[in-house]
């Protein structure tokens, strides 16, 4: 059995230099931090993470939508940065359309990560949802485009990356292997993702899509961020966790139901 220290958005992009509010408490006896995005622009991102987690822990983490804001960079530039530093600090995995397995007490447990994005489908109209997202989400104004003659990238981008991370996740979820199955992403994948005060809100299918396909495949849990409201529900087999940090207006802790301690088991018992 092994045991997962669990958080995102801790947005430290916005709070240059300081903790989270209130900090972060490692659980005792916990094995891997997986960390579902928003941590901190692409090129801090593993540094942030690694100096939150302390040095023992081994991270396992995908790059959220803000890790790429504010840099003057692509997308796969931003994510080949956070990989390369990955690689220096010898401990964390960065994850984009990719697996890694982890031995953990003769156990092995398998971690597929991807940010995921959009398909803008969640309400079933996703030209009209797309069109919301254009003119009202900041990624369309912070996150640059490989087109060289464009600025920042558009909501047929998002849509792309998203059918790659969907088909990647749906192929590798089909290839069944002994020991625990962990998916991480940053996107949420599911309506039962969305707080209830956004279920009628035309933006929200910009931070979730139907994968509930994906979560009928039986993954033991699937890890998300991006909403800053916590979860921790039941899809069929697979346990869906959120536990966002989000910001902090005038001192106070956006999601008070933020736990800095979250531990999720996952595996056979000893």
């Amino acid at each position: 059995m092994a045991r997962l220290w669990i958080f995102s958005d801790i947005h430290a992009e916005f709070r240059r230099g300081k903790a989270p509010i209130g900090g972060l408490t490692p659980p005792e006896h916990a094995d891997i931090a997986v960390i579902a995005g928003d941590v901190d622009h692409a090129r801090h991102a593993v540094a942030t993470t690694r100096r939150l987690i302390g040095a023992h822990l081994p991270i396992v983490m995908v790059a959220g939508n803000h890790e790429h804001y504010g840099a003057l960079q692509t997308v796969p530039r931003g994510i080949s940065l956070m990989k390369q530093a990955a690689l220096e600090d010898g401990n964390t995995f960065v994850l984009e359309n990719d697996v890694v397995e982890i031995p953990v007490r003769g156990e092995r447990v398998r971690f597929i990560g991807a940010t995921l994005w959009v398909d803008f489908g969640l309400f079933c109209e996703p030209g009209r949802h797309a069109e919301y997202g254009r003119r009202g989400l900041s990624d369309f104004t912070e996150i640059i485009s490989e087109d060289p003659s464009l600025f920042a990238i558009r909501p047929v981008d998002m849509m792309r990356w998203f059918s790659a991370s969907r088909a990647f996740i749906k192929r590798e979820l089909g290839r069944r292997l002994d020991g625990p199955t962990v998916v991480v992403t940053h996107h949420c994948p599911s309506i039962r993702s969305v707080a209830q005060r956004y279920l009628n809100d035309p933006m929200t299918p910009c931070f979730a899509s139907n994968c509930d396909d994906l979560l009928d495949l039986g993954p033991d849990l699937w890890v998300h961020g991006h909403t800053h409201d916590s979860f921790d529900y039941q899809a069929g087999r697979t346990r869906v966790i959120c536990n966002p940090h989000g910001y902090v207006y005038g001192g106070e802790l956006e999601n008070r139901s933020f736990n800095p301690a979250l531990a999720i088991d996952v595996g056979q018992s000893p």
